[in-house]
């Protein structure tokens, strides 16, 4: 025990040192002679006792007392004063008032002071105590608080995400123009839901329900067929799938297309009481396919109109197709020739097919831009028709020829009149003005030149193409009239026309001062009798339409066929997408009905029926996503984000999944343990990490995945890096285009709807930034992208407390109303709280919903649906509230579009909750409004 003495009187100090120690053996005593000196004492050495004069010079006791009081180290040391006045009443009074626990007169009686001293020591102790355990109660409080708050968050946000989700589905069924039917086999009673209604041109809720009421929408030369098909598939217990058209028009002579899908569901006994599907809205897919067959139709027409032949050659399958104006030009009609590779090695002069193989093998080995040659084939009559053949080959994506696809034109006429024409010339040299006359009139460029490159002389169309006269060029070089780099190359031209005999065609872009053109140009060395080279002849023709031509042909051959690869894989995908979830929902849906099932398989099954419908949820997401990229229905919505928060919610969210698959997901920002806020799209900025580390996911078999980001000048840049299967460089671009992955030929099958990083490539434009990759076949992918680095500021991130409910003892002595008029949701909400609610009520729709409520005051809770018959929900709450203020009120609605849960408080409800319910989600909604 520590006791303090503060007398100013030092026979007082000693008589009341001896008493202690005498009493007190092993009590420690301290002994101050003033006030100030005794406060010091007292915060030096915590005594549990201090025993005070009133009266010292100075500070008196009360000062003293009040000082000890106020200072929160000395604040539970017990007080006794000690006074000599006895009965001193007002001293006693103002002890107390400044906070001194006890009082003693002198002369001091020996057993008050032990008896006071002994129960101030009591009093101190219990103090310490208490103060002790109330620390200790603190930090535990501040603990269990704290970890009760951050479970309650993590609850809370897998909730809202649960919520989103379903939601997002809903949204998707409505994108993706999806509706659901049933038919009661039994009753013949036909349920459509809102969507299908809309589908068949129908108000919400204005389908009679009878089997009837289809057949009447139906297409006139469709309901036959698609009768007999849906009863036969009644009939015998099977699935069908088949489009049909209805009575709505879509567009100029189109109609509303529909592809139908169904089952039939049998009871115990095997009896089929129930046929269950949905229609899917395929008119834009039908528009799309009639727009390619037509663009077929198109280029068919345009092979079939053209004078010259065109072949096209299957290097892979080595199939032929020759054109009905090949086969013409050798006097052939479409069906004598049949599309044969022999067939022109046949009608080909030996000595041409040889030339021609090597200019082919040239061409696939890309040793050459183009193959051009001339050579005869022989007519069906049996003379020979001079050939010129042009041709380009198709690569794929590993740069080997799969293809040649080329033209042939009958230049037998042209070869005339260039004989003709050189015989002409001839003569023409000898004599001037036939000569003048021939060439002027010819229709084409022709220019004359002496082996060293001397003008001789240029029609009036060869000047007019260098934007002159004839005047302007005889006597001069072809470098006076040409760049040296082009003259250079048209000399060396002239030079090889003089040595050889033969006839030199090419063909070139040529850029003239008037206009850019192509032009086939033929030179011709002109000898006398003596077969002495009297000058070179070049004749030029425009041939700018035909090459154009040719290029859009080509053209929309290639359009059409990428069209309809992208449209088969594309409709692939998605039958994909769609088929293998679906085919696990419903199958095991099915296999969950055999009362045998143990809980082990019960479960199982359960769980691949809730990956199935997160698979399919996540390709209607996309379609939606993309769906609303596409009309401009997203908006960037600049809210304070937390990055370090985005992060922590990201790796929350994907670690199951990466760990499942036995990969290490980890995440770091630059600089470490950052804290940065900054004005961005949250939800969007969400989007595009998880897409960024789904595709890591799936692509990556073994290894880590890592993201984060570094802060720049101006900008935030982020990264996702994988030990996945990388990606080849011919396809790095194309991964962000839509419906597309990187493996296009589905080597090894990935499931997914190929649209993550092009909805990842939006939101990163929409947000202001770029996204790039850097990647490397069979080593991994590193993606990055940026966005602007807005009102960068450090925060600290407040903590939200949340509510903290009750259990659901409480509950139970309430009443429900539940206001629903499917039976099915009905029946599941019953199921939910039945062990909950003390008595629960149901109503099939708003109006009943309103008598119950006045009839029954006792209903302490109403889950009103918002979407029933006669009156709705909204109608329902709002009337409720008319008599009824106290009453908690939550909206249910399997619809949550954007504004709903606005527009349900708006009203008067309470909360709003989307279906599929969540029990826990609905729990909790409960116990948050009735405490």
């Amino acid at each position: 025990m520590n006791i303090l003495v503060i007398d100013d009187k030092r026979d007082n100090l000693i008589s009341l040192k001896a008493i202690i120690n005498d009493k007190f053996q092993y009590a420690k005593l301290y002994m101050a002679s003033d006030g100030p000196e005794g406060i010091k004492i007292a915060i030096r050495e915590d005594p549990d006792v201090i025993l005070l004069d009133i009266v010292m010079p100075g500070m008196d006791g009360f000062e003293v007392c009040s000082v000890l009081k106020n200072d929160y180290k000395t604040k539970d040391i017990p007080v006794v004063f000690i006074t000599a006045l006895k009965g001193d009443k007002q001293s006693r009074i103002k002890s107390l008032e400044v906070g001194g626990e006890a009082f003693l007169s002198k002369p001091i009686d020996e057993s008050e002071l032990i008896a006071q001293v002994n129960a101030m020591a009591r009093i101190k102790k219990s103090r310490n105590d208490k103060k002790l355990e109330a620390v200790k109660l603190e930090k535990l409080v501040k603990e269990k608080t704290k970890e009760i708050e951050k479970e309650l968050l993590m609850r809370k946000n897998a909730q809202k995400k649960l919520s989103a989700s379903e939601e997002q589905l809903r949204l998707s069924m409505k994108a993706a123009k999806a509706g659901s039917w049933s038919w009661n086999l039994i009753t013949d009673e036909v349920v459509w839901d809102d969507r299908m209604q809309e589908i068949f041109g129908l108000k919400p809720g204005t389908f009679e329900g009878t089997f009837e009421s289809w057949r009447r929408i139906v297409h006139p030369d469709d309901v036959k067929w698609a009768e007999q098909k849906t009863l036969e598939a009644a009939k015998k217990g099977t699935e069908y799938n088949f489009e049909y058209r209805l009575k709505i028009k879509e567009g100029d002579n189109f109609w509303r297309t529909v592809n139908a899908k169904a089952i039939v569901l049998s009871n115990d006994k095997d009896e089929r009481i129930k046929m269950v599907g949905f229609c899917i809205d395929v008119t834009e897919q039908k528009k799309v396919q009639e727009s390619l067959r037509k663009s077929e139709e198109r280029y068919n027409l345009a092979m079939e109109a053209s004078t010259d032949g065109i072949f096209d050659w299957d290097l892979v399958t080595n199939e032929i197709y020759y054109s009905p104006g090949w086969k013409s030009m050798l006097g052939y009609t479409d069906d004598e020739l049949p599309n044969d590779f022999s067939i022109w090695e046949n009608l080909t002069e030996p000595e041409d097919v040889q030339k021609s193989w090597k200019l082919q093998q040239e061409l696939i080995n890309k040793q050459r831009e183009r193959f051009q040659l001339e050579f005869k084939m022989k007519h069906k009559d049996g003379h020979w028709v001079d050939i010129l053949s042009r041709a380009e080959a198709v690569y794929d994506n590993d740069d080997k020829a799969i293809r040649i696809v080329g033209t042939h034109v009958d230049i037998s006429g042209r070869k005339l009149a260039q004989l003709k024409l050189k015989e002409a010339t001839e003569k023409a040299l000898e004599n001037e003005e036939k000569y003048r006359l021939l060439h002027e009139n010819a229709g084409l460029g022709i220019g004359y030149y002496k082996t060293d490159g001397t003008v001789i002389s240029f029609n009036s169309i060869a000047s007019k193409d260098m934007n002159g006269v004839p005047e302007d060029f005889a006597g001069k070089s072809i470098f006076d009239i040409f760049p040296k780099e082009y003259a250079d190359f048209y000399f060396g031209r002239l030079q090889k026309a003089a040595r050889y005999d033969e006839i030199e065609v090419y063909e070139d872009l040529v850029e003239l001062p008037t206009e850019k053109k192509w032009v086939l140009s033929t030179y011709t060395r002109i000898v006398n009798s003596k077969s002495e080279v009297l000058g070179i002849q070049i004749i030029s023709q425009n041939i700018t339409k035909i090459k154009q031509s040719e290029e859009e042909l080509k053209s929309a051959k290639e359009k059409a066929e990428e069209s309809d690869r992208l449209k088969s894989a594309f409709l692939a995908n998605m039958s994909h997408e769609i088929r293998t979830p679906m085919n696990g929902i419903l199958g095991f849906i099915s296999l969950l009905n055999d009362p045998n099932l143990n809980s082990e398989q019960t479960n199982k099954y359960s769980e691949i029926i809730k990956r199935s419908g997160k698979r399919l949820l996540d390709t209607i997401n996309d379609i939606i996503d993309i769906s609303k990229i596409e009309v401009g229905e997203i908006k960037v919505t600049q809210e304070e984000t937390s990055l370090s928060s985005i992060l922590d919610e990201v790796y929350s969210f994907h670690l199951p999944e990466a760990t499942k698959k036995g990969l290490s997901l980890s995440y770091k920002t630059n600089p470490p343990n950052d804290q940065t806020i900054v004005l961005t799209d949250n939800h969007k900025l969400v989007g595009i990490l998880s897409n960024l580390i789904k595709n890591a996911v799936k692509y990556t078999e073994k290894g880590s995945i890592s993201f984060g980001y570094k802060l720049k000048s101006g900008i935030i840049e982020f990264f996702v890096e994988d030990t996945g299967i990388g990606i080849p460089k011919n396809r790095i671009q194309a991964i962000f285009n839509r419906f597309e992955q990187a493996d296009i030929e589905d080597k090894k099958a990935f499931e997914g709807s190929g649209l993550g990083l092009a909805i990842a490539k939006a939101y990163v434009e929409m947000l202001g930034g770029k996204i790039d990759v850097e990647s490397e076949d069979t080593k991994g992918s590193v993606f990055t992208f940026t966005i602007p680095n807005n009102e960068i500021m450090e925060k600290e991130i407040e903590e939200i407390p949340l509510p903290v409910w009750n259990d659901n003892s409480r509950i139970k002595e309430l009443n429900l109303l539940i206001a629903e008029d499917e039976d099915v949701s009905s029946e599941l909400l019953l199921a939910y709280l039945k062990d909950i609610f003390n008595n629960i009520i149901i109503v099939k729709n708003g109006k009943e919903a309103i008598e119950a409520c006045k009839q029954n005051p006792s209903i302490d809770m109403v889950l009103m649906d918002l979407k029933m018959p006669i009156i709705d929900g909204y109608t329902a709450t709002s009337e409720i509230r008319k008599f009824n203020k106290e009453l908690i009120i939550i909206a249910q609605t399997a619809y949550a579009l954007p504004g709903d849960d606005e527009l349900a408080k708006s009203v008067g409800c309470n909360d709003y909750i989307t279906k599929p319910i969540d029990k826990n989600r609905l729990i909790e909604v409960i116990n948050i409004h009735l405490n």
